[in-house]
């Protein structure tokens, strides 16, 4: 399979992704599915492992962020400000970004575990009474407690910790590569930054 060629086509998330890689599996069609790298995602399904590429990091940006060839890219074309012409000097910014990030990722890791436990189920706007099914189903709907919220906040702050090796997996690269390229590089925005490295090729 010629990738270069392949067409290209958004699926969405990664549950979506693995769905409909798994349902084009069986007609042996040369089909690939690329997904971010989700602690909280479904897991690749058995007999497929084969057609899907797991990132090795939240998204593409944190893909080039957390892989040191890129990084030594960077240094080698002239990218970065005199102060950051080292990768442990580029790790070392790279390492302060990722835990300012702390607050936000346990905030969103508790709403989705929230998400999750409520389990709402909207009826279908379809049919005969519709609006009567929305009431209905409303009224059925429980609040969230506070200690839900302090549960799931507290899940996710152990889960902020059990990657303290691996921040990669939990924070999306696109919320602080701005920042990085504007504090790191010569570069005028994160964007910027990495399609200079994609053309070098690393």
């Amino acid at each position: 399979m010629d990738v270069a060629r392949a067409p290209l086509r958004a699926a969405g998330r990664v549950a979506r992704v693995l769905r409909e890689v798994a349902q084009l599996a069986p007609y042996e069609l040369p089909v690939l599915g690329v997904v971010d790298r989700d602690v909280l995602a479904p897991s690749v399904p058995a007999g497929i492992e084969s057609k899907v590429i797991v990132w090795p990091a939240g998204d593409i940006e944190g893909v080039f962020l957390s892989d040191e060839s890129a990084v030594q890219t960077m240094i080698d074309k002239g990218l970065m400000k005199p102060g950051f012409q080292s990768i442990e000097a580029i790790n070392e910014l790279l390492d302060s970004l990722l835990s300012g990030q702390k607050n936000n990722v346990i905030a969103e890791v508790a709403q989705r575990r929230l998400r999750e436990t409520a389990s709402l189920e909207w009826p279908t706007p379809r049919g005969p009474d519709a609006i009567s099914r929305l009431e209905v189903a409303v009224t059925a709907m429980s609040p969230i407690s506070e200690e839900d919220l302090e549960s799931a906040l507290a899940q996710a702050e152990q889960l902020w910790e059990a990657h303290s090796a691996d921040r990669w997996s939990l924070v999306r690269g696109k919320y602080l590569v701005n920042e990085f390229a504007s504090r790191a590089s010569e570069m005028r925005s994160g964007r910027a930054l990495l399609e200079a490295v994609a053309r070098a090729g690393p």
